[in-house]
């Protein structure tokens, strides 16, 4: 009989390991091109968040502002709590003339490439 304690513990160790490579760990400057390659905490200059991966998010953005302090209240679900975020970096989107918040590490460089 398998043990759902091992099954859990693969699968989280699955997940970390999926972020894990999806995670760009330089350093955004201003001026870098970019993707968020993970909408799960972001808003946009018209108040407007995103989840998933948004079409917005399969373009590309430019490094607009970095060590920003955007408060971003992010809502809980089935029995978790709200929870407020702080949003550190903006990327702009030419295309679409829109600015989103979101954080550093839901952002990699044009030039990255996943493990």
């Amino acid at each position: 009989m398998e043990d759902p304690n091992e099954d859990l513990f693969a699968f989280m160790s699955k997940v970390i390991r999926e972020i894990e490579s999806n995670t760009d760990h330089r350093e955004k400057c201003i001026g870098d091109k970019a993707r968020v390659w993970d909408g799960s905490a972001n808003v946009d200059d018209k108040g407007k968040s995103r989840s998933g991966i948004d079409p917005l998010f399969r373009k590309t953005a430019i490094v607009s502002d970095v060590n920003c302090n955007k408060k971003f209240l992010k809502r809980g679900y089935a029995g978790v709590e709200d929870s407020e975020e702080i949003l550190d970096i903006e990327l702009y989107f030419p295309d679409e003339d829109r600015k989103v918040w979101t954080k550093s590490r839901y952002v990699q460089l044009e030039d990255f490439e996943a493990d």
